[in-house]
């Protein structure tokens, strides 16, 4: 008797359930085709889909770099030197020059710039200049390097040299000599005349006016850093 039948035929002898029902043979074979085809089936399906990796955290990768890669060029750094020698001592008297404008005349100023009580007419006058008090003949010097623009006789201030330089144009009046040329070329320091007269104020002096743009101003403000 094949095997499922010796089975069958001991639980019935040793009657551990009295509700026992035998199961035809055909029935078991049936199961058991079915259940080997269910575990065929998981196999097949393992096989075809393997398990899945877990996925693990990217490493880092650390560039290097080239050996060509260009370099950063370092910044070019430049050092001012100072002038030294004679180009550095021309810079500095040109700039004194600029800042600090020589004096015209060696003198007292005897009529102040703005209204003034006019010393000969005796009435109220707007003085655009200084009349700075000198022995006659005294040389007139140039306040700041410049070009002689104009020169000319003025009927109050007397013979009149105009030159412009140092952001001014400087009027050199009441002069009895003149020592330069219209478009002539001075350097601070240079002879523009001689001390002479005015016609309306017949005393020694040098009449010095200074004009920025349209407006006057007063010498001594200038003359003042000089002294």
């Amino acid at each position: 008797m094949p095997w499922p039948g010796n089975i069958f035929k001991e639980f019935r002898r040793l009657r551990l359930w009295r509700t026992w029902t035998e199961p035809r043979p055909a029935y078991v074979a049936a199961g058991m085709v079915l259940m080997a085809a269910v575990l065929m089936l998981v196999v097949v399906s393992g096989v075809k889909h393997p398990a899945v990796p877990v996925p693990t955290a990217p490493q880092a990768r650390q560039e290097t770099p080239s050996a060509t890669a260009a370099r950063p060029e370092k910044p070019a750094i430049t050092v001012d030197k100072p002038l030294t020698g004679p180009a550095g001592e021309l810079a500095a008297n040109e700039r004194k020059t600029v800042n600090s404008p020589l004096r015209p005349v060696a003198g007292t100023v005897s009529v102040a710039f703005g209204w003034q009580l006019h010393p000969v007419y005796g009435d109220w006058r707007y003085h655009p200049g200084v009349d700075v008090g000198a022995p006659a003949g005294s040389a007139v010097k140039a306040m700041w390097s410049g070009r002689v623009t104009d020169i000319y006789e003025d009927r109050q201030y007397g013979l009149t040299v105009a030159v412009d330089g140092g952001g001014y144009v400087a009027r050199y009046g009441s002069l009895a000599s003149v020592a330069v040329a219209r478009n002539q070329h001075l350097q601070a320091g240079a002879t523009v005349g001689t001390v002479g007269e005015a016609p309306g104020e017949r005393y020694p002096h040098l009449h010095l006016a200074l004009k920025k743009g349209d407006s006057y101003v007063d010498p001594q403000e200038l003359l003042s850093i000089s002294e």
